[in-house]
């Protein structure tokens, strides 16, 4: 009696929540031989059952004859069960399962989703991956301070910062060691990424890839995630200790890293072990085999990858009719008969890259370099992963279709019940074109919005466009291919008449695929092969690994060393590669376990402990090839530190042409202060418009905080006169100016004394301006007063100097505010940035801005005119240059007022030395303008003054400005202390160019606008 026929089920795997691919194999009951390693009285075959109570004895029943296979793209393996006379196939998903139910008296199929999970158990997920999450977040912020610090170390060592000679060496070391530490940290993120997604599907690479499965590996992720961190917190509870939740925190993290190590140790030993398994395995390589020494298998090995890497390749795309069965190691070739690739394959398009028509130059095979093949096939990686999905009516969505890779191939369902519906297509094309558009639009309104200039706008446009062109080129052509086959179909009755098979019920659905082959013409000689890895070690692993040594940077060098023999293993060892030649998974059937099993005595019989080791070694490398080693994410991460990469050598560039001034300008056009003042606001006035004496300049408690903003911008500018940046003021002028002629001196002489005398080759700018005793209150005429005031960022290496002592901390407030609760982690924040500046190399920290400032407030304190500890000192700057001198100030005891600077509370750990939470929230004073980022950077001390900022939203970087600073609190403090003793003058600019109010004029007959617009 002939077999009932059983259409394959099929889900698609989707991005949100994924379905499993369930291949279901048919087998008639003659077929079951015994190289099927089965039972041989297996209860999936055909039998008569006897009838039950409902049915006529005479009638017999015939059981359809199914075999369920599980694919290795599943999650999991499926479980087999009888429940109720009926079997059924069950699929572990991450928080479901999904039945397959065969009913043996009707041959029927039925699925249904079954909910295997509770608010609990995703709430317990859910924690593990946020505490996963924030171990790749600090990894994240590893990998780019270790970049960063690459470029310090070229910056410092081409002479930027000091006046010693150029260092070739360190230079093109440093620089050659770049691209194989992006690779590095890209493969590392990216394995980063695979474990947060296991730690939220419940670990099952981990529970499979471990001899202790099953309820061993639940446990050891229950005690990592949980349960040891939880003994902590009791402990330190019933110690009373007050730092209880920083052990907790601190060793919950620790736990989760070394599961992360576990996992990265266990990926890389499967790639490895899989990588060597599929050469022996497959049979179309003739030098090697089950036989062969590990020494024939690693040279076999790397010389396949360097022939994959180096040689050309033709790329072939057609559209295949569903109906035709194609195998895919057969494919399509071109030299079959013209007359069935025309029946078969529609739309070809034969493409050549340029390096593959460079590589068939008759020259290189003249000098033995490159020998022809005959098209040898090569298989894509989604290819032998087999996980292109179905895209029918009910399957289609928007969002799927515009948030699809133009990569990733997928079967279309032209025609019958399950087809794409015209509209759909048309749907998917429009979108696709809108939300180009759209992104287009947004990103010209947002620059419009930022109020950049119409050439930047422009150039902005035409890159996006360029990087659009691709994606909506492909998208174009797909709708016009699809569009046009499913008319074809639609009009071709002919064969609708005469194929009878197509009006079966199960089949009748017409379906189209893309394929997309690719053929190597040529491969290079096993000579250039190995001179080509060799030169590939040398110039990027161990020159740079040398140079790295040699200069000192040993924390790097250790790590690179280390790193790098990951990644180039990783990279020799490609299963990827040996899968484009292979192109099928399924070679790894019965591997290890058949000969376990073998040794076990059980030769004909094949296991359910072998099928499952089988399906979990297809499914470990289906997850390491497809989604770290070769998949999107690595993809990703490569281009993420690239563009950090290409950031850094901007402002390293930048650095080595501009150097480091000194700075100056022109002398901002003042009002008459005699005739023109702001009083003081209506409303409540900034509390710290007046300081106390034990911190302003004496005699000027008054005006102290617009004094202290003022002498910050004045250290942008220059100590001596220059010609050829006209038109340009000395700093005495600008003094002069602000405080009147001789009460404030630019001390420039003692500056460069104490530059030659201590041989200083920093490249930070600061003043030391004194007050004249005579004008000072008694107390100091004695001893004086002097205010150092510390520049800000002015050029490249400034921003690099930024980026060196805040960058890390900054990174930190960016994890933790992505993160859910990320607040929790403030404890041990601090000590995490602390470690990961432990990278930096001595010498790098000796050219830390910081070190300079502190050291010249101590030189300042030897000398006999200034040694009042410190009552007569004071520190300020702005920006780069308040926070020099609020670490200076913490340093040394010097009250520190800083404008607009980046704050040290998580960062504090990583100067030397170290600075305390007290200092920080007694000695230093922060004004905090609204809007401006760079304050906010790292953690506020207890010490600071918010002030307003007029600038619109868009134009928030101006409210980093030190003269709108200024007006700010010209406008709210006033500007004319009590009794009409001192009155400060006002910029014409506060109201010309950030729309304050004009001043009152008190005097003089000269009007505002005849003084500043003239």
């Amino acid at each position: 009696e002939e077999e009932g026929k059983q259409p394959p089920l099929d889900s698609e795997e989707g991005n949100a929540d994924p379905e499993e691919e369930i291949v279901v194999e048919q087998e008639a009951e003659a077929e079951a031989t015994a190289d099927e390693i089965a039972p041989t009285e297996d209860p999936e075959e055909g039998v008569v059952e006897e009838a039950p109570d409902d049915v006529a004895p005479s009638q017999e029943l015939v059981v359809q004859p199914l075999k369920f296979r599980d694919h290795h793209s599943l999650k999991g393996p499926s479980s087999r069960l009888m429940f109720q006379r009926r079997r059924y196939q069950v699929y572990p998903q991450r928080n479901s399962e999904f039945v397959l139910q065969h009913d043996r008296r009707t041959g029927t199929i039925t699925a249904r989703q079954g909910k295997d999970g509770s608010i609990g158990l995703s709430g317990l997920r859910f924690l593990y991956a946020t505490v996963a999450m924030f171990m790749m977040g600090f990894l994240f912020v590893f990998c780019l301070q270790l970049l960063l610090f690459l470029f310090l170390g070229l910056v410092s060592g081409s002479g930027l910062t000091s006046d010693q000679d150029f260092d070739y060496s360190q230079f093109y070391g440093t620089l050659a060691s770049i691209p194989l530490f992006v690779y590095s940290l890209a493969c590392a993120l990216a394995l980063a990424t695979a474990f947060v997604g296991d730690a939220w599907n419940g670990s099952p690479f981990l529970d499979s890839s471990t001899k202790w499965k099953g309820f061993k590996m639940q446990w050891i992720n229950f005690s990592i995630y949980l349960g040891i961190p939880m003994m902590v917190a009791i402990i330190s509870l019933f110690a009373r200790t007050d730092s209880w939740w920083f052990y907790t925190a601190i060793t919950w993290y620790s736990c989760v890293f070394a599961l992360y190590c576990l996992f990265c140790v266990l990926v890389v030993y499967y790639e490895i072990n899989g990588t060597m398994e599929l050469i022996v395995k497959y049979k179309g390589y003739q030098e090697v085999n089950e036989n062969s020494s590990f020494w024939d298998l690693l040279k076999y090995t790397l010389r396949l990858r360097q022939v994959q890497r180096y040689s050309g390749r033709t790329t072939v795309r057609y559209l295949v009719d569903g109906s035709m069965v194609v195998d895919a190691r057969d494919s399509l070739r071109r030299d079959h008969d013209n007359q069935a690739f025309r029946g078969m394959a529609l739309d070809t398009k034969t493409h050549e890259s340029c390096y593959c028509k460079l590589t068939k130059w008759k020259k290189w095979q003249d000098w033995g370099w490159v020998e022809d093949t005959k098209d040898i096939r090569q298989f894509s990686i989604d290819e032998t992963r087999d996980v292109a999905p179905f895209v029918t009516s009910d399957t289609w969505s928007l969002e799927k279709m515009y948030c699809r890779s133009r990569k990733k191939k997928f079967i279309a369902v032209l025609n019958g019940p399950n087809a794409l519906r015209p509209e759909q297509l048309l749907s998917s094309f429009v979108c696709a074109l809108i939300g180009n558009l759209m992104v287009i639009l947004f990103l010209t309104a947002f620059l419009i919005w930022f109020e950049v200039n119409a050439w930047t706008i422009l150039f902005a446009i035409v890159v996006v466009i360029i990087l659009m062109w691709s994606s909506v080129y492909q998208t174009i052509n797909m709708y016009r291919t699809l569009k046009s086959q499913r008319e074809q179909d639609q009009n071709d009755q002919t064969k609708k008449k005469t194929d009878q098979d197509y009006y079966d019920e199960d089949n009748c659905n017409e379906i189209i695929y893309e394929v997309t082959e690719y053929y190597r013409i040529n491969k290079i000689t096993p000579k250039v092969g190995w001179t080509l890895l060799v030169l590939e070690v040398i110039f990027f692993y161990v020159w740079p690994v040398i140079a790295l040594f040699v200069i000192g940077n040993y924390p790097i060098a250790v790590l690179f060393l280390i790193t790098g023999i990951i990644s180039l293993v990783r990279h020799y060892f490609n299963a990827a590669s040996v899968l484009m030649e292979v192109g099928d998974m399924n070679i790894l059937d019965e591997e290890i376990t058949k000969q376990k099993a073998s040794k076990a005595h059980v030769v004909s019989a094949r296991t359910e402990e072998v099928i499952e080791e089988d399906f979990y070694e297809k499914s470990r490398l289906n997850l390491i090839v497809g989604k770290i080693s070769h998949g999107n994410r690595r993809n990703v991460w490569i281009v993420t530190f690239a563009v950090f990469v290409g950031i850094f050598c901007i402002l390293f560039v930048g650095a080595y042409q501009i150097g480091s001034s000194e700075g100056g300008g022109a002398i901002p056009q003042f009002l008459p202060p005699q005739d023109f003042q702001y009083e003081k606001t209506e409303a409540l006035p900034y509390p710290t418009c007046r300081m106390s004496s034990d911190i302003s300049i004496p005699g000027l408690e008054d005006t102290a905080l617009m004094d202290f903003v003022y002498l910050s911008y004045v250290a942008y500018t220059s100590s001596t006169y220059d010609s050829t940046k006209a038109p340009m003021n000395t700093t005495q002028e600008y003094l002069d100016a602000w405080f009147g002629p001789s009460l404030a001196i630019d001390q420039f002489n003692i500056v460069a004394k104490y530059r030659a005398e201590n041989k200083v080759n920093s490249a930070v700018e600061f003043k030391l301006i004194t007050f004249d005793k005579k004008q000072l209150p008694p107390e100091f005429n004695q001893t004086g007063f002097a205010v150092i005031s510390i520049r800000g960022t002015n050029n490249g290496w400034d921003a690099l100097s930024d980026a060196q002592l805040w960058s890390a901390a900054w990174l930190a407030q960016a994890v933790r505010f992505l993160l859910p609760f990320g607040e929790i982690w403030n404890p041990i924040l601090e000590s995490l940035i602390y470690v990961i500046s432990q990278i930096q190399t001595t010498a790098l920290k000796k050219v830390a801005y910081y070190q300079a400032t502190t050291d010249f407030v101590n030189y300042v304190n030897r000398t006999s005119e200034f040694n009042t500890n410190n009552n007569n000192l004071r520190l300020t700057g702005h920006s780069l240059g308040g926070g020099l001198a609020a670490i200076t100030g913490s340093q040394t005891g010097v009250p520190a007022i800083a404008l607009s600077g980046p704050n040290n509370m998580l960062s504090r750990r990583t100067f030397d030395p170290s600075l305390s939470k007290h200092a920080l929230n007694t000695q230093v004073f922060n004004i905090v303008p609204d809007k401006d980022p760079v304050p906010r950077i790292d953690d506020l001390g207890e010490l600071y003054q918010r002030i307003n900022c007029t600038a619109n939203d868009s134009n928030f970087v101006d409210c980093h400005s030190s003269d709108r600073s200024l007006c700010e609190i010209m406008t709210k403090c006033g500007t004319q202390i009590p009794d009409d003793k001192i009155v400060r003058p006002i910029l014409c600019k506060c109201h010309s160019k950030y729309e304050y109010a004009k001043p009152k004029q008190v005097g003089g007959n000269t009007t505002y606008d005849e003084y500043c617009v003239a």
